[in-house]
């Protein structure tokens, strides 16, 4: 049968993950079938600019690839209307 999984762990998805009130999870989820895996899945995208910019894989591109996380501050900031 297919299994519906949701709210995964906020450190094993991207750091872009709408982060959840708990602030364990994240607003995610996937539809798996036996035997064949992930068929669909989807996440809702943070919007929070405090949020997305004070997360971990945030600062680790900041530190490896500043001018990668230059420009994806800069469209976050667009986005979020910062």
């Amino acid at each position: 049968k297919p299994v519906i999984l949701i709210n995964y762990p906020k450190d094993i998805k991207a750091f872009y993950m709408r982060l959840n009130d708990d602030g364990k999870t994240v607003a995610a989820c996937d539809l798996l079938v036996p035997g064949v895996g992930e068929i669909i899945g989807g996440s809702q995208r943070e919007e929070r600019y405090d949020v997305l910019t004070s997360t971990r894989t945030a600062t680790c591109l900041t530190r490896s690839v500043p001018s990668l996380w230059k420009w994806t501050e800069s469209l976050c900031r667009s986005i979020c209307n910062q």
